[in-house]
């Protein structure tokens, strides 16, 4: 009743005009501003979104009712909206699936460096990561790795099943001294924690399959150990070795040969998280 005589008022109002010939405004608020529309709809507590951008206008007065509605989602496509008066359904099916690019990229960094023997490392990625959350450029402060990300973006409302992914790869190893190769790798095992891999090539073994040799021994090594890596593969890549975790966190390597000839070739592979269906 408030709203329809608002409404009605305002209307009546506005046609009116004065002695200089201007027209009236509204004497209550505006039935459909920003604000009301927004405050129309309350979401219920186990929501995954919000409601943030949702609202509802009025475009006739004269219908309104002195009831409630609830408003649901069933999924494949159905939306039931029942009024709370007298329970009457009113059923909705002509959802159609989103089209969006529901993609998020970190960082497709793509880049080669060469480290030599000593304390020089390459962390998958080197630099801040910059976000593109649906094809456009998205802020998300204090994270440096795709694994940041998705967790950052899997606690904001409305968004869920944002999944994560980094990978390196490891080839063109030179052995210019009579010692063997040796670096580090440090991965994050599937709980989260961080876990280091010692490689140890044999004398004058160089290249990357010899290193996925030792990979596979280190990574079998901690796995016997009793901890959770099924996040980490390790394959060839053309003359790559990938190293890649499916959880998003830095890869970083070491290598700490003694031998100042030495040189190793790390590629920082994509950096990327996919977005999967927003929840209602």
């Amino acid at each position: 009743m408030a709203i329809a005589l608002a409404e009605t008022m305002n209307e009546q109002h506005r046609s009116g005009i004065d002695a200089n010939n201007n027209y009236g405004g509204d004497i209550f608020s505006d039935v459909n501003s920003s604000s009301a529309q927004a405050n129309r709809l309350e979401s219920h507590v186990a929501n995954r979104s919000a409601l943030a951008s949702s609202t509802v206008s009025i475009e006739d007065v004269s219908l309104l009712q002195a009831s409630g509605y609830e408003l649901t989602y069933g999924g494949e496509g159905q939306i039931r909206l029942v009024r709370e008066e007298d329970g009457k359904v009113i059923d909705i099916d002509q959802l159609t699936p989103s089209t969006d690019d529901r993609t998020v990229e970190a960082n497709a960094i793509g880049t080669v460096a060469g480290i030599t023997a000593g304390n020089s490392a390459v962390t998958a990625p080197a630099e801040t990561l910059t976000v593109t959350l649906n094809g456009v450029a998205t802020a998300v402060p204090g994270v440096d790795s795709a694994k940041g990300v998705a967790d950052a973006l899997n606690g904001t409302a409305g968004v869920s099943g944002v999944s994560a992914t980094t990978a390196v790869g490891i080839t063109d190893i030179t052995e210019a001294g009579a010692n063997g190769a040796e670096y580090t790798v440090e991965v994050l095992d599937n709980d989260g924690i961080a876990r280091t891999m010692t490689i140890t090539l044999p004398t004058g073994g160089t290249g990357a399959v010899n290193s996925k040799a030792a990979l596979d021994v280190a990574l079998a090594g901690l796995e016997s150990a009793g901890h959770d890596m099924s996040n980490i593969s390790i394959e060839m890549d053309g003359s790559d070795v990938k190293i890649t975790d499916s959880t998003g966190g830095n890869i970083s390597v070491e290598f700490t040969d003694n031998a100042d000839a030495d040189v190793m070739t790390v590629k920082q592979y994509t950096n990327d998280t996919t977005q999967g269906p927003v929840q209602l």
